[in-house]
């Protein structure tokens, strides 16, 4: 009877601590109920950002008409949580392309819940989103997302965080353990200036005294020769008196060599995405390409950067692209190759600039999650007199293409030089034929005559089904 006694108090401690274990398991699903509704913004805003980012993968493929790389991108699909149908259809409604991950028939594209871009059905998300490029549409993509299949992973890792917490505080708890924290007080600056380092300031005044511009260089599709994208160039007047064009990385990588380590690499971003988004809105899709430094690719807050620029110039984040040199990605393979992944993760677009400088080019392309590639103009040109290097060429683009990487040229010359590389696989081109750097105004100008002409490159290079239901996005005055 005495054991009896004795061993009520501790059955009490296991009942109070089960109860505990309960009221946590309680607290997290209720956490996990309540957040899905007010998460259901966020996620609905995260789901349209994936299909346009999805819409301007399949464009490529739809402009060579690659049937089978089209069903291979809505095969993909099935790894993003939620997509439980997809279509792709040609403006006179045809279906060319479908995924169900239920494995049934898909013909959703004429239904109601597809009336406007954006609708949601009992937690159902449906969207509609065009596939276009130079004012015009070729196709919509239309998605129906379960959200709550969606949630799923957030919830998971949630509840495992909200576990794990509930656990710990437990074990504190029983142990008795105390934690004491102690907050750092902050060192007084040195020699009493409390007025602090004017960063905005000190940019402007380096940015004048050195007559530092933006030029902008255009992209073309090597297929019909319109315009894809610009390159971000930096324009500076070097005190011999000489305009030097180099590349903001280059820019960067200078200034910080000087001893000038002030923001040089936001600046560009921010100023070129300014600029990006008044073209953006005039003259529809334009993407942005802008070369990385060694620092700016190590930044982890890069991504965010972007983000924010992008979203104060109402520019999507999914037009930008970044080019990474292939040198630099080689002198610390691990740091290196972490960061490009974790751009990546972060829905950043990256293209291995130079490629074919190095030996270790095609290692390279197999390691990292790069999409696109850009051959090294150097070798462009040796490779027009070398026949050994011109084959060697031809075998890494084509490669390349075996990995569904897109190859693009730089230092195009010559209408000669366009024609041989598009015939080698080549989609993008830039380079004195294609066009000089301008400076924002003359681009400005220069997109404003193209656009006025109203040119029909690129259905000339559709297929016949989708030529005659093209019809141009509207411009939108800023």
């Amino acid at each position: 009877m005495e054991d009896i006694k004795q061993g009520q108090p501790s059955d009490r401690a296991k009942l109070r601590s089960r109860l505990r274990v309960l009221l946590a398991l309680i607290v997290v699903i209720f956490v996990c109920i309540f957040g899905f509704f007010n998460f259901r913004t966020v996620l609905i805003e995260s789901k349209e950002q994936i299909a346009a980012t999805f819409a301007q993968r399949i464009l490529g493929a739809l402009m060579v008409n690659n049937e089978q790389e089209v069903a291979q991108l809505m095969k993909s699909l099935e790894s993003v949580p939620g997509v439980q149908m997809a279509e792709l259809v040609a403006n006179d409604g045809h279906t060319l392309a479908s995924y169900s991950r239920s494995g049934q028939p898909v013909d959703y594209a004429q239904q109601a819940q597809f009336e406007l871009a954006t609708s949601l059905d009992d937690n159902k998300l449906h969207i509609m989103v065009p596939v276009a490029f130079d004012t015009q549409i070729i196709a919509n993509l239309y998605l129906s997302i379960d959200l709550w299949a969606s949630c799923a992973p957030y919830f998971f890792w949630l509840g495992s965080g909200l576990c794990l917490f509930v656990a710990l505080y437990l074990v504190i708890k029983q142990r008795q353990v105390k934690i004491r924290i102690e907050k750092a007080m902050a060192s007084p600056p040195s020699g009493g200036d409390k007025a602090g380092f004017d960063v905005n300031g000190a940019m402007r005044q380096a940015l004048d005294d050195a007559d530092i511009t933006l030029k902008f260089q255009p992209i073309r599709r090597l297929a019909d020769q319109g315009v894809f994208g610009v390159e971000v160039l930096v324009s500076w007047l070097h005190p011999s008196g000489q305009r030097l064009n180099i590349s903001p990385a280059d820019f960067v990588a200078l200034a910080e060599q000087s001893g000038m380590f002030l923001p040089f690499g936001s600046w560009v971003i921010e100023a070129a995405c300014q600029q990006a988004g008044v073209w953006h809105r005039q003259y529809g899709p334009l993407v942005l390409s802008l070369n990385l430094s060694a620092s700016q690719l190590q930044n982890p807050l890069l991504a965010d950067q972007v983000r924010a620029a992008c979203s104060a110039a109402h520019f999507p984040y999914q037009f930008i692209e970044f080019e990474v040199n292939e040198s630099l990605l080689l002198r610390q393979p691990k740091l290196t190759k972490q960061a490009v992944e974790n751009l990546v993760e972060k829905g950043m677009s990256l293209t291995l600039d130079r490629f074919g400088s190095t030996h270790q080019s095609v290692s390279l392309l197999q390691s990292l999650p790069i999409r696109k590639i850009k051959l090294d103009h150097k070798m462009l040109n040796l490779a027009s007199e070398d026949v050994e290097l011109s084959n060697a060429l031809t075998m890494m683009t084509a490669f390349a293409m075996s990995l569904n990487v897109h190859v693009m040229a730089d230092g195009i010359h010559t209408q000669a030089q366009s024609e041989a590389l598009h015939a080698m696989g080549c989609i993008l081109g830039q380079g004195s034929y294609c066009g000089a750097s301008m400076s924002a105004d003359a681009f400005s100008d220069f997109l404003a005559h193209r656009h006025a002409m109203k040119t029909d490159l690129t259905s000339t290079h559709m297929p016949s089904q989708w030529r005659s239901n093209v019809r141009p996005l509207k411009a939108v005055s800023v």
